[in-house]
């Protein structure tokens, strides 16, 4: 197939064919229900590795824009059959004012599906992970699962996870890496048997499900995240403004 070729600056090249590809489904080059070109199509329009178009199709599922069906391809959503959701920016030390962990467990553990994918972590594979419980006062908060790729395990350990400071900070302190960005998913669940036992949760009960993975200036990964919030205890509040520079659209009304 004959593709024009896509020049790409500047940002990570997963993310500038993410956002090459949203413009295209916005703006109907690619309407509700049409199929994305191939894996090997795009690499070859991109000029990019098959793992970075991976990522960037990942992302659009993240946002609700495409879905993969198996075997067969990745296709658009129509606005009938997507879900609600807004792309945010905010300071992480934020979102770490007041850490009170106490620690669980140790080991290696497989991250869950969709966390390693973001962590660029095979299938399957095993990382260090803590097991910990975050207290608001004598309550707790949030049931946390942090994993680390070997790279950056090595600069954490248990005794870390009994303290006040966010693990990526920890790593990005003893590594000698630089913070640059998380990316961050949050959604509804029930909650696991093992999760609410731990918050004070019946099985079942709604709760905030929240991925966030923390990347380094060289790319690598200082920590990957899947935290439960107990939903009466955790709010999320964000303020919303246009982007510079625009102007509101005129609607025209029969």
């Amino acid at each position: 197939m004959n593709y024009t070729p896509v020049r790409l600056v500047a940002a990570p090249l997963y993310r500038q064919v993410e956002e090459h590809l949203a413009r295209q489904i916005h703006d109907g080059v690619f309407p509700p229900g049409s199929r994305l070109p191939s894996d090997g199509d795009l690499c070859a329009q991109y000029g990019v590795s098959r793992i970075t178009i991976r990522h960037a199709l990942d992302n659009l599922i993240r946002s609700n824009l495409v879905r993969r069906q198996q075997g067969v391809g990745t296709f658009v959503i129509g606005p009938d059959q997507a879900v609600k959701k807004a792309s945010l920016f905010g300071y992480i030390d934020d979102i770490h004012p007041h850490l009170n962990l106490k620690l669980l467990s140790a080991g290696r553990r497989v991250p869950p599906v969709t966390l390693a994918r973001t962590m660029g972590v095979p299938p399957g594979q095993e990382c260090q992970c803590y097991v910990s419980v975050n207290q608001a006062g004598k309550e707790p908060l949030s049931y946390i699962e942090a994993y680390f790729p070997d790279e950056s395990a090595r600069f954490v350990g248990a005794a870390d996870f009994a303290g006040h400071i966010p693990s990526a900070r920890v790593v990005e302190m003893r590594s000698g890496k630089v913070f640059a960005h998380a990316e961050q998913t949050m959604e509804a669940v029930a909650a696991p048997a093992h999760v609410g036992k731990a918050l004070g949760l019946a099985v079942g009960h709604p709760i905030i499900r929240m991925e966030r993975v923390y990347f380094a200036t060289d790319g690598s990964v200082l920590d990957a995240t899947e935290a439960h919030y107990h939903p009466q205890r955790y709010q999320y509040a964000v303020r919303l403004v246009p982007r510079a520079n625009t102007m509101p659209r005129q609607i025209e009304f029969p």
